[in-house]
């Protein structure tokens, strides 16, 4: 489903799964935009990285920690036709009922 338009046109749109083998609940933003140069590929979660004159560069890295504290993980793929798919997985966990 689109979520909203990009500023240049395109579409970001969201999508969830979930499976049930592992328990893992998957996420995909994908976007209709560039994409990301390969050459950058190793270093968007690193914390200050930023290819826009404005920005901090801590979106993606702050992104991937909290998702990593939760026991999941986080992944850029360029798609072939255009645009980038971001890919988490994050684990489903169920919370003991309290002792009474």
């Amino acid at each position: 489903m689109p979520l909203r338009p990009c500023p240049n046109g395109g579409t970001i749109t969201v999508r969830t799964s979930y499976d049930p083998v592992t328990r893992a609940l998957q996420v995909s933003v994908t976007d209709t935009g560039e994409g990301v140069d390969p050459t950058w590929s190793d270093k968007i979660f690193q914390p200050f990285y930023t290819t826009k004159s404005k920005g901090s560069g801590l979106g993606l890295s702050i992104t991937k920690r909290l998702i990593e504290q939760h026991g999941g993980s986080i992944r850029a793929v360029n798609n072939l036709d255009r645009g980038v798919s971001f890919l988490i997985d994050l684990p489903v966990t169920q919370k003991e009922a309290p002792v009474a």
